[in-house]
């Protein structure tokens, strides 16, 4: 059994390498590409149905980082996680942020 169906991308440069990755899984996967910045409603998107929802180096490069997140979070589960990572440079030195919001 597969532990995820459903692939959303909004970088398009991963969507391409995904499908010839998975090409050999048939059609058991479903492959979307979100635009983060518009309602997730009004793109056909269940709200509240993602458990884990991973923005990497994506959510700072948006017009609105504000509007942004809360379009992820109309995507998230109640009890979904939400990895958030974003690529720093500072005195040479590259760090990873990361962040995972847990409402419990």
């Amino acid at each position: 059994m597969y532990r995820f169906l459903n692939y959303d991308f909004a970088d398009t440069g991963f969507f391409e390498i995904l499908q010839e990755k998975t090409a050999l899984w048939g059609d058991h996967e479903k492959y979307r590409r979100p635009n983060i910045e518009w309602d997730p409603d009004e793109q056909g998107f269940e709200l509240e149905s993602q458990d884990c929802i991973i923005a990497a180096n994506a959510p700072h490069s948006t017009e609105r980082i504000s509007h942004t997140m809360t379009n992820i979070r109309k995507l998230l589960k109640p009890d979904g996680s939400l990895v958030l990572e974003e690529l720093m440079k500072k005195k040479r030195v590259y760090t990873n942020i990361f962040g995972i919001f847990d409402r419990g």
